[in-house]
């Protein structure tokens, strides 16, 4: 379960999969993003940072690491890395990004590959808005490729005066509902 509830932080919290740095960029543009994130469940919680560089508005590269604590049992912590890439089909009228990115703990390496929809509503000249639905399955890596779970999220990204970013979200999986909020500098050319 507390690798389970450090992925789930780690994709709706970071610019992994819902906080690509590449749906604030426009296309032809570089850019970073450093984030903090928390995150909890009724198993426990975790906390991490992460920071990923955007490719000409269209492909990300980056990385992130996160603590996550068990309330099942006291002293039960991990510590997971993760190296992330989002690559952007589409960015017309909203954008369409696949992601992949390889997760691991103290022990076991991870594959989580995935979707996210999004769509970018200018609230005014200071505020945008951007709802992201996501779906990622996360695999076992190595030589026995099975998959262990999948995951749904949901949130709602704030882009303020251009530099500073607030995403409030959820997950789904395996009957667990997680919450998250992150917050963030975006920097662009």
């Amino acid at each position: 379960m507390k690798i389970l509830l450090t992925f789930l932080i780690l994709i709706f919290g970071f610019s992994t999969f819902s906080m690509a740095q590449s749906q604030f960029i426009e296309k032809g543009k570089a850019g970073a993003l450093m984030l903090g994130s928390f995150g909890g469940s009724k198993f426990g919680n975790s906390y991490g940072l992460g920071m990923g560089f955007s490719i000409a508005g269209v492909v990300d590269i980056g990385f992130s690491v996160a603590q996550s604590n068990s309330t099942e049992r006291k002293g039960n912590e991990t510590a997971v890395t993760e190296v992330f890439t989002n690559i952007f089909l589409s960015k017309t009228k909203g954008y369409l990004a696949a992601n992949i990115a390889y997760v691991a703990d103290e022990s076991t390496g991870y594959t989580a590959i995935g979707f996210c929809f999004g769509k970018n509503y200018v609230l005014s000249n200071t505020f945008q808005l951007q709802p992201i639905l996501s779906y990622h399955l996360l695999l076992l890596s190595g030589f026995q490729l099975s998959m262990l779970t999948s995951s749904i999220g949901l949130s709602l990204d704030l882009l303020i005066s251009n530099h500073f970013v607030i995403s409030p979200g959820f997950g789904y999986t395996n009957n667990v509902l997680i919450g998250e909020l992150s917050i963030g500098i975006l920097i662009s050319s």
